[in-house]
């Protein structure tokens, strides 16, 4: 290490030498450069010495030296200046670092007084020298220590920086000490110096208690409000104790939406689906696919209706990646498998304590998080009528309130709503509001069963044929004539999906080895049900179509109840598994179970 790097140390130092002893002193680092000096030589600081002889002798031999007289000292023989010094003698001290001499302090006398001053006092003077050795070998510890921080400190700073959460460091007071440029960003400081500033001024909400009692605290809402907008974060917090005693904490923080997009993000990828994954060439789903093509990029809600099993989520999803909404969040929320109890906090959330049982750090609500994308309200039928009200207000003011919230929040989410009920006649029965049938259905989409567009029934045979194929590792490439007629006869009461569960079944069935997919696989319900499909087909009264149909349906679907129940069970969790399998809540799979006496 070269000692210019303390060079106002040394020239302090070799003040104070001369002050002691008035004599003049110069400290020069290992390749003979004068670092410090005064009297005579001061004008020489940072000029290399023209012969330092003693020097370089004092430094390889780690020697202190004492020459009496430059004409005759057996230092001064070897030099190539010999009889040309300015002065008469002196004493020339190693300066030792790590091991290492890396100078040497030299005090010079001019005259014979200082001289013989120097003689009398050797071992005292040296001793002294020596001294001031270690003390310019302590500052450059220290200076070397100091550099190491700072690259330390800067390597850190560069760290934090680079990190996408803003970081804030405090002291045990609530002052901020660190602060990243992300976190400066996040809190509208940048290009401020906000060190000085209280992270209670930032966070009204700050957990100081759980803070100073050493508490870690994961995903942490606070709120900070700024030109009258409240801004919202999650936030990490660790507590620095050292010696049991708190010294501070560090706050990684993360925008409230940054964190809504990353978490719908991972629920909701490789599940965009477009108007070219809806299968059907019928007429009608042509129809509804350019009208949807229309409306999709508008901002009015929709209501889909039509059959259970018809595809109502698939055309909710094909208008949101249609629609300038499609980089952000498609929430979806099935509105009658959810307790009715349960439902309001999972539309609209809650703020934390709002009620007994709530989570500590409250809740998002569904609304929230689809904020500037799609919200899908599935089996819309079956909302309460208090929690209409509330779904009325959200479609007039497009705000929210939080179940124990002071303030509205504000969202910008497009509304898509599906149902298999006949609203309307909810509506004359009271079971739901008027004016909120018409506010959801400013645009209608009604989907028309499978048994209306049969000409699809091949189309979404031969794709479900495909995918299982691949899925369930059969080698089913093709589908027999008899078992494709048999679909077709079929009047598919489960829509399309019954068409892909009797398609995943079938392809079970067959073996490894076979390439054709057979009648023989099909599902009994399936075949059964074909001779009385065709009495139907036939009958002349429309009368007798209609019940044949609607016997046809409840047959079908209290079959496949119990062959579910006989196959999975009949315990609770059971069930459940049905309701999902079925796409039924599990209150309707246990009104149907009591329907059909099961």
């Amino acid at each position: 290490m070269n000692i210019s790097k303390i060079k106002h140390v040394a020239q302090d130092i070799a003040e104070a030498i001369y002050a002691a002893f008035q004599m003049d002193v110069e400290i020069v680092n290992s390749d003979a450069v004068r670092v410090a000096a005064t009297g005579r030589a001061f004008p020489k600081i940072g000029r290399k010495m023209q012969y330092g002889t003693g020097s370089k002798m004092v430094m390889e031999t780690n020697q202190y030296v004492f020459i009496d007289n430059t004409q005759l000292s057996k230092v001064c023989l070897s030099c190539p200046g010999l009889g040309k010094c300015s002065y008469l003698g002196g004493i020339i001290t190693p300066i030792h670092y790590e091991n290492e001499i890396i100078g040497t302090i030299n005090m010079v006398a001019y005259d014979y007084d200082r001289l013989h001053t120097i003689k009398q006092n050797l071992e005292g003077i040296a001793d002294f020298l020596e001294k001031m050795s270690d003390l310019l070998a302590t500052k450059m510890s220290e200076l070397e220590l100091i550099e190491k921080e700072s690259k330390m400190n800067s390597a850190l700073r560069t760290l934090i920086n680079t990190i996408s959460n803003g970081v804030i460091a405090i002291d045990p007071g609530g002052d901020i000490t660190q602060i990243n440029e992300k976190a400066k960003e996040m809190l509208f400081f940048s290009n401020v110096r906000v060190e000085v500033q209280s992270i209670y001024e930032l966070f009204e909400d700050f957990p100081t208690h759980e803070i100073k009692t050493g508490q870690e605290l994961q995903n942490y809402e606070l709120t900070y409000k700024r030109l009258h907008t409240k801004h919202r974060y999650l936030a990490n917090i660790k507590s620095i104790i050292v010696n049991q005693r708190y010294e501070g904490a560090v706050i990684s923080l993360q925008n409230y939406k940054d964190v809504q997009i990353m978490a719908y993000e991972m629920m909701n990828s490789n599940r965009d689906i477009t108007f070219n994954d809806i299968i059907g060439e019928s007429p009608k789903i042509k129809e509804i696919k350019s009208l949807i093509a229309h409306v999709a990029d508008g901002n009015s809600t929709i209501l889909i209706t039509g059959e259970s099993g018809t595809g109502k989520e698939m055309f909710a999803r094909a208008i949101h990646q249609a629609s300038s909404r499609a980089s952000k969040p498609f929430i979806s929320i099935n509105c009658g498998a959810i307790p009715e109890t349960l439902i309001e906090s999972e539309l609209f959330g809650y703020e934390k304590g709002a009620f007994t049982g709530a989570h500590a750090k409250g809740r998002v609500g569904k609304f929230e998080l689809a904020d500037q994308g799609t919200i899908f309200l599935d089996e819309v039928g079956t909302m309460p009528l208090y929690l209409q009200i509330k779904l009325l207000r959200v479609l007039q003011t497009r705000e929210i309130d939080k179940i124990g919230g002071k303030e509205t929040i504000p969202v910008d989410v497009r509304i898509v709503a599906a149902t298999n009920s006949n609203l309307e006649k909810m509506v004359e029965e009271g079971e739901f509001r008027e004016d909120l049938y018409y506010r959801l259905n400013v645009i209608p989409i009604k989907l028309p069963p499978l048994r209306e567009r049969s000409e699809d029934i091949i189309h979404l045979s031969h794709f479900f044929i495909a995918r299982y194929s691949e899925m369930l590792g059969r080698n089913i490439t093709y589908i027999s004539h008899e078992a494709e007629q048999t679909l077709l006869s079929h009047q598919w009461p489960g829509n399309i999906r019954e068409l892909e569960n009797a398609i995943e079944f079938a392809i079970n069935l067959a073996g490894h080895e076979e390439t054709i997919l057979s009648e023989k696989h099909l599902p009994s319900s399936i075949k059964n049900n074909t001779s009385r499909t065709n009495v139907t087909q036939h009958a002349s009264n429309q009368d007798l179509q209609i019940t044949q149909l609607a016997i046809s349906i409840d047959e079908y679907e209290k079959n496949q109840i119990l062959h579910l129940l006989n196959n999975i069970g009949s315990s609770t969790t059971a069930k459940k598994r049905i309701a999902k399998q079925l796409g039924m809540s599990l209150a309707t799979l246990y009104r149907k179970i009591k329907h059909y006496g099961i």
